[in-house]
């Protein structure tokens, strides 16, 4: 299924003042100017629609074009090379991979995160971030309310695990997938606390 995904990635920047002195007065030093660093990385992901029906519709989606998209940064050369025909699932697994065919396992259906159907590879990117900095992310997803403290590796209610790669890669959810599992459930959070951590100044790094 095609999806349209914004990157935020500009969201929020860390304070930086620049030295805008154009002229340095003898015998003092010139700072150099400081480039803002990203602090926060966001991805956003809408079923169903292609970028090119989204920008510019702001009769369709007036908030993203009318705020997000004048404010922010966002892709506008994203390519997902699975062919439209293929169902969410792989299309998600390869957002977080950057393929759907990892060595033990080739993503192809919407089944829920199972042994059967999960892949124990750490090429993806939450494994980089995880080896790389402080583990810094966050998965928040749409009608997990009633999961909160667990694992969502299956579907439930509103909730379509389909829709969150995170829960098929056995470095996050465990060997086999589980929603006992710690790791993976301290790291989902329902979509309402995405608005709580904005607001407290809380939200993951990506």
């Amino acid at each position: 299924m095609p999806f349209f995904v914004v990157l935020l990635a500009s969201l929020f920047f860390s304070a930086c003042q620049e030295n805008r002195a154009s002229k340095v007065p003898p015998g003092e030093i010139e700072h150099p100017r400081e480039t803002p660093v990203i602090r926060h990385v966001i991805v956003v992901a809408m079923e169903n629609n292609d970028a090119d029906v989204i920008y510019g519709g702001a009769d369709r989606a007036p908030y993203i074009n009318d705020t997000l998209l004048t404010k922010y940064a966002h892709a506008v050369n994203f390519v997902d090379p699975l062919p439209t025909w293929i169902p969410s699932e792989p299309h998600y697994v390869w957002m977080e991979a950057g393929t759907n065919a990892l060595p033990d396992h080739v993503f192809q259906d919407n089944s829920d995160a199972l042994l059967a159907n999960s892949t124990s590879s750490g090429a993806h990117l939450v494994a980089q971030i995880r080896r790389a900095a402080n583990d810094d992310w966050m998965s928040y997803q749409e009608g997990i309310d009633s999961l909160t403290g667990a694992c969502p590796v299956a579907s439930s209610g509103l909730y379509a695990a389909k829709h969150n790669p995170f829960v098929f890669f056995r470095d996050v959810s465990g060997n086999p997938p589980s929603k006992t599992n710690a790791y993976c459930a301290s790291h989902h959070r329902p979509l309402p606390a995405l608005y709580s951590d904005l607001a407290a100044g809380t939200v993951a790094a990506y």
